[in-house]
């Protein structure tokens, strides 16, 4: 094998190795992430007041007030694999408005957040 041909088989490998990442993190991993959702998490109960939403997923681990509205969130898995489940609630009644499920995936030097389920009630 002379040189040429070799350093065309090195470049040919690292351009299929950058293009399977690339496949692999842009579809393998929020697919398989979209069907490793908690399975609590697959029926939020929506325009229910807190108690009943706190009675159904637990305490919360992160509670944000805005100007407008409450959100809350609970969080599932470790670090380089964590799933965030956001919901929304109206300041007045208390009644969930709207969800948000992200994962977020963390290896070596790919870091990057999904967004795999987005609802709002009105």
């Amino acid at each position: 094998m002379n040189r040429k041909t070799y350093l065309i088989a090195v470049i040919a490998l690292i351009v299929s190795v950058v293009l399977f990442y690339f496949f692999a993190f842009e579809y393998i991993v929020p697919g398989a992430a979209k069907l490793a959702i908690p399975y609590q998490w697959k029926t939020i109960p929506m325009k229910q007041d807190t108690a009943i939403v706190h009675s159904f997923l637990g305490t919360p681990a992160l509670i944000l007030n805005d100007k407008g509205n409450v959100e809350e969130e609970w969080y599932r898995g470790s670090k380089n694999q964590l799933y965030i489940l956001k919901i929304q609630y109206n300041r007045r009644s208390n009644i969930a408005t709207g969800y948000q499920i992200e994962y977020h995936f963390e290896k070596w030097l790919f870091h990057k957040t999904f967004l795999l389920e987005d609802r709002k009630m009105n």
